[in-house]
């Protein structure tokens, strides 16, 4: 499966419109973003990325579940 990452804030996709070739890669670009400024918790920003698939504003989407 592939992924994207929807920013619900600039309605629009992330990181260029960058397709993830899985939902580890996702992760870990997400997860990598918001270690650049964030005092938080990583594993716990994670483990909600894995759970729920969004944290904050940006969603973690399968192309099978976004327009293109």
């Amino acid at each position: 499966m592939k992924y994207k990452i929807y920013d619900h804030q600039l309605e629009q996709y992330a990181f260029q419109e960058h397709i993830f070739k899985n939902k580890t890669e996702a992760v870990n670009q997400l997860v990598s973003f918001f270690s650049a400024d964030c005092d938080g918790d990583l594993t716990k920003i994670r483990a909600e990325l894995w759970q729920g698939n969004e944290f904050a504003d940006l969603e973690i989407r399968n192309l099978g579940e976004c327009e293109e």
